[in-house]
């Protein structure tokens, strides 16, 4: 009976200290890809997904740390960096230069983001939680206008059905933020989400505007927050597309990936990992955070670094 005990205890024991690293201990997870647009040119993206307004040790210290040491020439926030509680008030702006705000999760949320802004060019698509903001009007009122101008003041490039090209490193980097409405995030079946759908709403995916620039290195980087529509994201065309709202599947297993979705669909197919058809990748983020229910088994948060050349 003392050993069956015993036996429990530490059954306990371990299964505490596995949730507390896996919801409190980020990891950074490399990826490579190559493609030939690029033409021997090299970009490093860190990519983010889902926040969630958590904070890592001292004003998320520990994380910008880990951001600096990859040394980035880019961020992608692939959405829900901030959690839209009906509840949480979403008044806020800029007071002296510093995000303030009196929900505290939303402000550690932008004061991060504000200071990833100083050091790197920061491209931010919409999360469902960010949409809910616009969404949900009634309940929230103008904060989304008031957080889509916050992220401009910080020099941040927020893409809602939108894109913007800039130059890095010599490379034509041609960056699209997909915004879908909230009947493609409700619980149970997935709706139809055809291609005519994504050029809609962000046109066609461009490629060399003429000759004279066949030759130079470009890169059509899309951000979509849900990964449940891997398959029209290749179609349309990206190069690269972005993606989390999973979570890494909550639980991961051997050789499945991750269990389930926030759709409640099981055995998500595209859960957190690189997957890859031909010149075509698609990055979907474990997450960084989470909300709700804080649970993650052998799922830990993730920072995630990809190398494309």
């Amino acid at each position: 009976m003392e050993y069956i005990i015993l036996g429990i205890v530490i059954f306990i024991i371990i299964v505490v200290l596995l949730l507390y690293r896996e919801t409190k201990i980020f990891r950074v997870t490399n990826y490579s890809f190559r493609l030939p647009d690029m033409k021997g040119a090299k970009l490093r993206i860190v990519a983010l997904a889902d926040l969630h307004g958590k904070v890592y040790g001292k004003d998320n210290e520990p994380l910008l740390s880990a951001i600096e040491e990859a040394k980035p020439d880019m961020i992608i926030c692939a959405g829900d960096m901030i959690t839209a509680y009906l509840k949480a008030g979403f008044d806020g702006g800029l007071v002296d230069g510093k995000f303030v705000s009196e929900n505290k999760q939303y402000e550690s949320a932008m004061r991060f983001m504000q200071t990833l802004a100083c050091k790197y060019p920061v491209f931010f698509g919409n999360g469902n939680h960010e949409s809910r903001l616009y969404r949900r009007a009634s309940d929230f009122g103008d904060a989304y206008e008031k957080l889509v101008a916050s992220l401009g003041q910080m020099g941040i490039v927020h893409l809602a059905n939108e894109a913007k090209s800039v130059t890095i490193n010599d490379v034509t980097v041609n960056v699209y933020g997909l915004d879908i409405e909230g009947k493609y995030y409700k619980r149970g079946k997935t709706p139809e989400l055809p291609v005519d759908y994504l050029v809609n709403k962000l046109g066609e995916c461009r490629g060399a505007s003429d000759e004279t620039e066949a030759d130079k290195p470009r890169i059509n980087l899309l951000i979509a927050h849900n990964p449940d529509y891997h398959e029209r994201y290749y179609e349309w065309g990206a190069d690269v597309t972005f993606c989390g709202h999973l979570h890494g599947g909550v639980m991961r297993l051997p050789f499945i990936g991750g269990v389930i979705s926030p759709q409640f669909h099981f055995f998500p197919r595209y859960s957190g990992d690189i997957y890859t058809r031909g010149n075509q990748a698609i990055v979907v983020s474990k997450g960084i955070g989470s909300h709700s229910m804080p649970l993650r088994i052998f799922d830990r948060a993730e920072v995630v670094v990809l190398d494309i050349c």
